[in-house]
């Protein structure tokens, strides 16, 4: 009876040291994400380039215009790229955010959940795990199906 219980700590004790690695991990991985959004080194290329290309107030006007209006826009093409760039890597980032703080949340309640020895925190962890790998595994399929549109949509 012994044997069991001491395998049992030590299982118990193992997942709470995964889980606090992983709830690290994911608040690693909000504050790695939201350092990079807000680094200046980033968006300044990108808006020299657009200042660059659009130098005269009247053509910056317009440009924000067209970037804020997509759909009634000329037929330049800089806004729309410029446009597509800044919705995907808004997406990206509230994507990498969204990611870590769910990661960070189920290490929380797996942490929880061994502490107490609650049921329904482990329940509730192992749904929210599964619910992760599942989303990773659609996210690897969608990579590789859509392979070729994403890497053309970069180039350009």
């Amino acid at each position: 009876m012994s044997e069991k219980s001491g395998c049992t700590t030590c299982s118990r004790v193992l997942l709470i040291i995964i889980d606090l690695i992983l709830l690290v991990g994911g608040l690693a991985l909000v504050a790695f994400a939201v350092w990079f959004r807000y680094k200046d080194s980033i968006e300044a290329p990108l808006k020299n380039a657009i200042a660059d290309q659009h130098p005269t107030p009247y053509e910056m006007w317009d440009l924000k215009y067209q970037v804020c209006m997509p759909k009634t826009s000329s037929l330049h093409t800089t806004p729309f790229k410029i446009f597509k760039f800044r919705s995907v890597a808004m997406l990206a980032f509230w994507a990498v955010v969204g990611l870590g703080a769910v990661i960070a949340i189920a290490a929380l309640v797996g942490v929880c959940g061994s502490c107490a020895l609650s049921r329904c925190w482990n329940g509730f962890y192992t749904v929210v795990i599964l619910l992760l790998i599942t989303a990773e595994v659609a996210a690897a399929a969608l990579i590789i199906i859509y392979r070729s549109t994403v890497s053309r949509d970069i180039s350009q």
